[in-house]
């Protein structure tokens, strides 16, 4: 029997190949038709996601906000899966975000993110950032920390 937190680590493993051919199939296995990820609304990639097409958009979009910073190297962005604790049909996870600098700075952001199982598959994902402002500043800043607004 597959346990709620295996079902998320399952699913986090699947993100590593977002890019592979068999991605979309990998998140119809993990996820409802109707699963939502709410995102802050004030990074780049943010807002609510709806059903298998908006989590394919929220990837996208995240990709785009990557590869649009002007310090950070886009193949140096990373996540681990972190910490997973599970109480009934909710997992918590507690992970870090590295953004890598073209300079050779990391840039850490402490994240957490919620789940809710329904029917054995994820209906919902929260996502929340220790510090979105900052978030924001390392995806705008050039290398030389000046905001590109």
């Amino acid at each position: 029997m597959t346990t709620s937190t295996d079902l998320v680590r399952s699913y986090l493993e699947s993100l590593r190949g977002r890019r592979e051919p068999g991605f979309e199939d990998a998140l119809r296995r993990h996820l409802t038709e109707d699963a939502i990820c709410v995102e802050a609304e004030m990074i780049p990639w943010g807002g609510t996601w709806t059903g298998i097409d908006g989590y394919l958009g929220v990837f996208d979009a995240l990709q785009a906000a990557v590869e649009k910073a002007p310090a950070i190297d886009p193949a140096r962005v990373r996540s681990e899966i972190g910490v997973l604790v599970s109480a009934g049909d909710r997992v918590f996870r507690e992970f870090t975000l590295r953004l890598g600098g073209l300079d050779g700075t990391e840039y850490v952001m402490p994240g957490a993110e919620t789940y809710t199982i329904k029917d054995g598959r994820i209906a919902e994902i929260r996502v929340y950032f220790q510090d979105t402002a900052y978030l924001n500043q390392i995806l705008s800043a050039d290398a030389h920390g000046r905001q590109n607004f």
